[in-house]
């Protein structure tokens, strides 16, 4: 008899110890940006997550034909009674990857509020309003220090992409960004990028220098103003600060040195010719105020290209694009971004 259970609760034909929820299931089909197929035949959807396109490929590049877990919120809890059930849930990897969480935070899709009611505040980071720290007359003023910081999800190294994928995901949060003379006119341009959700970026100094406010220029053609400068290095040319937006995609920073020779690419504006991607590897390290402070990296660089971030196959920032050697060729240089990092706890300058 007891062994007439255990092959029935295998096949699935009378209840076991472990509910459906705990066990790992196969995804055999996804049927939109926010709806699966589970091998048992449920159908899942994901909470806060609208079907977008972005979100299908997503979802098929990384859960299609593998395990996953889920959960329904505790605020919707329900009983599981038919295969043929449609539910509302969060999935995670077997790995433990949040699949709700990144398809918000890597802005390819919006938030669903339908169903979100018990977890809201899980997704709050994404959709709070009241974000910006805005400044007048050009005066800057004390920051909350969640802005300055970067989220956690930032810190987990991600799987490695094609980099038509990186590209995709990376050039919402890369801007064109305007220096102004005090009447407003445009003395000079560069690129810069979005480190946090908050509207905290990244340039060098010397796109900054010596004007008297600047603007940015988002991918989608939208402008918004510099409203602090948060902390600045004229020696290693970097500069960190504050976009007057509600809220902003961002790229993650890499917590790890990168290795000679390993693959990297530039998504800039050289000469204002926007998004422009190269790619190329990590050619040395170079030591100049601080150990290890440049990166030398032979992917090509040009005026307007300063402040562009230098990426890995997994989509991180390793630097800045900031200096060529016009007379070396493929001889160019980006600061280290881990300097970038220790200095994110600093209040405006």
């Amino acid at each position: 008899m007891k062994t007439l259970f255990i092959v029935c609760c295998m096949l699935g034909l009378v209840a076991c110890s472990k509910s459906v929820e705990e066990r790992s299931h196969t995804v055999v089909d996804i049927v939109n940006g926010n709806t699966i197929t589970l091998k048992n035949g449920l159908t899942v959807q994901l909470i806060g997550v609208e079907d977008t396109p972005e979100a299908k490929e997503y979802l098929s590049e990384n859960i299609l034909d593998k395990k996953i877990r889920f959960a329904t919120d505790r605020s919707n809890t329900y009983t599981i009674k038919s295969s043929n059930q449609e539910v509302f849930a969060y999935i995670k990897t077997i790995k433990g990857v949040s699949i709700n969480a990144e398809l918000l935070k890597r802005r390819l899709s919006p938030l669903n509020k339908e169903y979100l009611t018990d977890s809201l505040r899980a997704f709050q980071g994404y959709v709070n309003e009241d974000m910006t720290a805005t400044t007048s007359a050009g005066k800057n003023k004390e920051i909350p220090e969640e802005q300055t910081k970067l989220p956690e999800s930032a810190k987990k190294t991600p799987e490695p992409r094609s980099l038509r994928q990186l590209v995709r995901i990376a050039e919402p949060c890369v801007f064109l960004i305007y220096s102004l003379d005090e009447e407003g006119n445009t003395t000079g341009s560069g690129t810069g990028f979005f480190i946090n959700e908050h509207g905290l970026a990244v340039s060098n100094y010397h796109v900054f220098k010596g004007s008297a406010q600047y603007k940015i220029k988002t991918r989608e053609g939208k402008y918004f103003p510099v409203s602090s400068i948060i902390h600045s290095d004229e020696d290693t040319d970097y500069i960190i600060f504050k976009v007057d937006i509600d809220q902003s995609p961002y790229l993650q920073l890499s917590e790890e040195l990168p290795e000679k020779g390993e693959d990297i690419f530039v998504l800039g504006n050289p000469k204002g010719l926007e998004s422009t991607v190269t790619r190329g590897v990590v050619s040395a390290f170079r030591s100049l105020h601080t150990k290890n402070d440049y990166i030398q990296i032979d992917a090509a660089i040009s005026p307007g290209s300063s402040g562009s971030p230098v990426m890995n196959m997994q989509g991180q920032v390793i630097g800045i694009a900031t200096a060529k050697l016009d007379e070396c060729e493929s001889c160019n240089f980006a600061v280290n971004i881990r300097l970038v990092e220790k200095n994110l706890d600093a209040q405006p300058d």
